[in-house]
């Protein structure tokens, strides 16, 4: 009896694997920049984490734009772009945001993306379309938002450089956790296709 072996396959509301390394290579680059380039002032602060937020719900946003709907397990990512373009306009254009405004955007950012990404790996777990490893991955980093989120929600006596710090820290540990599920997917989607190479190769009758 040939045993078959089970592939799986993204799912069409899924990130790419290019999409989610560069997505984990620029929040580590972006953390980097926000330490080694300390931003004193609350408007340079706002301004720097609101693009951030911005481009980062519009990575999310083309993994969505022009794949399937089938099989309704895209609304995540959907919610996922529109919080972080939301969230991006609102901090670059909110006149005179305070500190305890910056904030609160902030946690509420970080704990909606993060519900949003476990959820997806819920989702994702329902249809079977990417392999236990890659969905726990995919749930770190929904976590690790949660974590953060609640974090700043519940810290008290917060300053410009403290903030800076937190959010330094959050985009090395989230783009790590990010890089890290792209590189597996990667590795998986080429495992796939050499066993998938392989069984066609079997299944192929024997020249008389």
């Amino acid at each position: 009896m040939v045993t078959r072996t089970r592939f799986y396959t993204p799912h069409p509301s899924f990130a790419t694997p290019q999409s989610l390394i560069f997505r984990g290579v620029l929040s580590i680059v972006f953390g980097f920049l926000t330490l080694f380039f300390p931003l004193t002032t609350l408007f340079a602060l706002a301004l720097w984490f609101g693009a951030y937020a911005f481009v980062d719900g519009v990575i999310a946003a083309t993994t969505v734009l022009g794949r399937s709907t089938r099989r309704g397990a895209w609304g995540w990512r959907v919610v996922e772009a529109l919080i972080g373009i939301g969230t991006g306009i609102a901090v670059i254009v909110w006149p005179g945001i305070t500190l305890i405004e910056l904030a609160g955007l902030l946690a509420v950012w970080l704990l909606l993306t993060g519900i949003a990404e476990i959820y997806g790996a819920a989702a994702l777990k329902r249809y079977n379309q990417i392999t236990t490893r890659c969905r726990a991955l995919l749930a770190a980093a929904g976590m690790i938002s949660v974590f953060a989120g609640l974090a700043l929600l519940l810290w008290s006596g917060l300053e410009v450089l403290t903030l800076t710090g937190l959010i330094a820290a959050y985009a090395w540990v989230f783009g790590g956790v990010i890089t890290a599920l792209g590189v597996r997917l990667r590795k998986d989607q080429a495992s796939r296709s050499r066993l998938s190479e392989e069984a066609e190769e079997e299944d192929r009758p024997m020249a008389a």
